[in-house]
C-alpha cells in the first residue's frame, strides 16, 4: 500500500483541480500555463523566481530536450515551494531548499495519481511516457519503494502493544529468572523491569 506524503498529496489536488491528470497533460507549457509561470529558455544557468503575484522559470536552451525538462520540474518546485531569489539566501538555507526541490521535482514530474497506472512497465518505458530522463524514473520508483516500506513499518508498529509484557519479571519464566540474577551478580547491577522500579530477586 503506498500512502503519498503531505507535500505530494497537496501537489495531486493542485493537479487535479487544473487537469493534470495525465503524462500528456505534464508538458512543461501546459504546467506554467496551468500555474500562472512565465516559461523562458536563453543561453544560462537555469534559474526561477516567485513572489505574491508572478513566477518565472528560465531554461538553458543550449541543453538537451531531456535535460531541459529535469531542469524545469527542479525549477518548478522552487516556485511551487519557495518564495524570492535564492540568490540572496545563506549558504545553509540554499542546500535545504536545493534537496527539497530535488525530492519535490520526482512528485511533480511523475505524480502518483498518474504513475500508478505505469507501475507494471520497465523503467525505460515510463521514462519514454512521461519525457523525463531514466536516472529520474529509477529515483521515483525508489521513493515509492521506500515510503511503502515506511507505511509497513509504521503499521506494524502501530499494531505493537506499548510496553512489552516479557519485560516484565513477575510475568519471567523460571528459567528466565534464574539467567537474569546469574547476571546481576556478574555485573553488580540491578535489573529494571517495565515501569522503571529495581527487581529484587
Amino acid at each position: 500500500m503506498y500512502y503519498s506524503t503531505n507535500a505530494e498529496s497537496w501537489l495531486i489536488q493542485e493537479y487535479e483541480k487544473r487537469g493534470i491528470t495525465s503524462a500528456s497533460t505534464l508538458a512543461s507549457q501546459r504546467l506554467s500555463k496551468a500555474f500562472n509561470i512565465q516559461l523562458f529558455s536563453a543561453p544560462q544557468t537555469p534559474y526561477s523566481f516567485y513572489d505574491e503575484e508572478d513566477g518565472m522559470i528560465m531554461l538553458d536552451i543550449t541543453t538537451d530536450a531531456m535535460q531541459q525538462r529535469k531542469d524545469f520540474f527542479h525549477e518548478f518546485s522552487h516556485v511551487l515551494l519557495h518564495a524570492g531569489d535564492q540568490r540572496s539566501l545563506p549558504e545553509s538555507l540554499i542546500d535545504y531548499q536545493e534537496s527539497q526541490a530535488r525530492w519535490f521535482s520526482l512528485y511533480a514530474a511523475m505524480p502518483y495519481h498518474i504513475l500508478q497506472g505505469y507501475l507494471d512497465q520497465e523503467p525505460a518505458v515510463i521514462a519514454r511516457a512521461f519525457g523525463v530522463p531514466l536516472s529520474m524514473v529509477k529515483e521515483r520508483l525508489q521513493q515509492i519503494q521506500n515510503r511503502q516500506l515506511v507505511n509497513k513499518v509504521d503499521k506494524i508498529g502501530s499494531q505493537l502493544p506499548e510496553k512489552s509484557a516479557g519485560y516484565n519479571p513477575r510475568e519471567w519464566s523460571a528459567d528466565t529468572r534464574r539467567v537474569m540474577a546469574q547476571l546481576q551478580k556478574q555485573t553488580g547491577k540491578g535489573v529494571y523491569n517495565h515501569v522503571g522500579l529495581q527487581h529484587k530477586y
